[in-house]
């Protein structure tokens, strides 16, 4: 993964570290479960603060292309609808409880 920082662009270093990424997704360079680089580790080989990273990490997080979780890292969770329709059903219910949930919908019996 190699993302490259223009100083001297008016566009904040957060937001080309989170729109190189978002374009690696979606141009299929990053592939699902991918694991990204830890904030410190992307940090470093930046050159830029680590709350640099955990805002373009935050943000994608938030548009859903990315999770993270203790043990496991930072991680691409994005997938276009072909992608979905080879993985098994019972995935794909997981994942739909999943976003019903996290919308704090609560599920009927």
């Amino acid at each position: 993964m190699k993302i490259n920082i223009e100083r001297n662009s008016k566009t904040a270093l957060y937001l080309q570290i989170k729109n190189q990424i978002k374009d690696m997704i979606y141009l299929k360079r990053l592939p699902l479960d991918y694991t990204l680089p830890s904030e410190r580790e992307l940090a470093k080989i930046l050159h830029v603060n680590r709350s640099t990273v955990v805002k373009a990490y935050e943000e994608l997080k938030a548009e859903g292309l990315i999770d993270s979780q203790i043990g496991k890292g930072t991680y691409i969770v994005f997938c276009d609808e072909n992608t979905l329709k080879n993985r098994s059903t019972s995935f794909r219910k997981h994942l739909f409880w999943d976003e019903i949930y996290s919308k704090n919908y609560k599920k009927q019996s």
